[in-house]
This record gives C-alpha cells, sequence and structure tokens, in this order.
C-alpha cells in the first residue's frame, strides 16, 4: 500500500521523477534476471554513454564557438573542441538557449529536482528522491558517475512517505550536488515528507478555492 501510495504522490507532484523511477525499477528487474551486479551495470552505463557523451559535447562546443566567431573558421572549431583541449573553456560561453545542452559539472535528477518549487528548502527530501532513482554525474570534462537507484529498499520509500532515517546518496556541497557520499545516514523530519507536504499543498489549494485566493507558484 505504502509503495502505490507513493507512485501516486509522485504521479501528482513531481511526475518526471515518477517516470525515471519508473524506468529504473524495471531496469533493476531486468538486471536482477540477468544476474548482474550494480557495479557491471554501472561499467555499462559509463562504457555507453561516456562515447555519445563525448561526441554530443563536441558539437556543442563547435556550435557555440559558431555562434560566437571564437575559431577563424570550421576546421579550426574541429580541432579546438576535440584535441585541441578548449572545449571545457568554449562551453563555458553558452548562451542561455544553449546552457542546458552543456553536460558539465552537473548532477542530472539533482538539477531536475532542483527546479521543482515544492522541494524548495528540503535538501533531505532531494536525496531521498536521488537515492531512490539513481542519477549521473557529469564532471568537469563530461566525465560520468553513475549512482545506481535503490528502487527496492523499504527504508527509503517509508521516510520519503513518512519521515525517518535511512541510508542515502548525500550531498557534500552546497548547491550543485557534484561530491556525493555513499550510505551516510539522513534523517526526513515528518513534516518535511512527502505526505506532509502534499498534505500542506491541498489544503491550501482547498482553502484559496474557497476564499477566492490566487495559488503561488509552489501550488
Amino acid at each position: 500500500a505504502a509503495g502505490y501510495f507513493f507512485d501516486l504522490a509522485l504521479q501528482a507532484t513531481v511526475p518526471e521523477i515518477k517516470t525515471a523511477k519508473d524506468f529504473l525499477q524495471k531496469m533493476a528487474s531486468d538486471i536482477n534476471s540477468m544476474n548482474l551486479s550494480s557495479c557491471q551495470v554501472a561499467q555499462g552505463i559509463v562504457g555507453g554513454l561516456f562515447p555519445q557523451t563525448q561526441v554530443s559535447q563536441q558539437k556543442v562546443c563547435q556550435d557555440i564557438a559558431g555562434e560566437s566567431n571564437i575559431f577563424a573558421d570550421w576546421a579550426a572549431s574541429r580541432q579546438g573542441c576535440t584535441v585541441g583541449g578548449q572545449s571545457s573553456s568554449v562551453r563555458d560561453k553558452a548562451s542561455d538557449k544553449d546552457k542546458e545542452r552543456v553536460l558539465k559539472n552537473i548532477n542530472i535528477i539533482w538539477d531536475s529536482l532542483s527546479k521543482n518549487r515544492m522541494l524548495d528548502g528540503n535538501k533531505e527530501l532531494k536525496e531521498f528522491i536521488m537515492t531512490l532513482t539513481g542519477t549521473l554525474i557529469f564532471g568537469e570534462d563530461s566525465e560520468i558517475t553513475p549512482l545506481p537507484a535503490r528502487t527496492t529498499d523499504r527504508d527509503i520509500l517509508r521516510a520519503i512517505m513518512e519521515g525517518g532515517t535511512a541510508k542515502v546518496y548525500h550531498c557534500n556541497d552546497s548547491d550543485k550536488c557534484l561530491k556525493v557520499v555513499a550510505d551516510a545516514n539522513v534523517t526526513i523530519a515528518r513534516d518535511k515528507a512527502l505526505k506532509s507536504q502534499i498534505t500542506k499543498l491541498l489544503t491550501s489549494i482547498q482553502n484559496k478555492a474557497v476564499s477566492d485566493t490566487p495559488l503561488d507558484d509552489r501550488e
């Protein structure tokens, strides 16, 4: 029952995370059926993604360089964005429309969670959700660090829904969560758990509907 209500809560409040969770749960099931270890899977993810990421980021680098006239011509752009070692500095100059294409110094799931207003100021809940879904962290040179999902850990599910303590991926830096400690004991207070947050949100929406008051961004 707890798992069902958790899925329902995710679908209603953070649907993108519900989709990621479903995908990763299916992946975990497939992995178990093939008797693969999480280490083997992580190696496979990195082995498959890294070459593709390198190629895509070289293309992003060349696009940015072309728009900003950083290099003299296409050949110089290709040289600079590949073996020339200028890819990182060029991608730092990305315009607003290109910034989301730059996979550099970013924790994919953490970045997505940080854009959800419901989770503002709730670092612990974001850490628990990230542990549940897993994530990919891209470093300075787009190197990949995969953190496997822990979709079957009942302590994590219980704490996310109702509050409590469990071993989770803990962010050791302030904003971007690029430095992660595994198996850190973290506690979610009951009033910061998902069930309490949703209850407060729905109550506020109901009260504002009665009083004909506009909803805020979080609602």
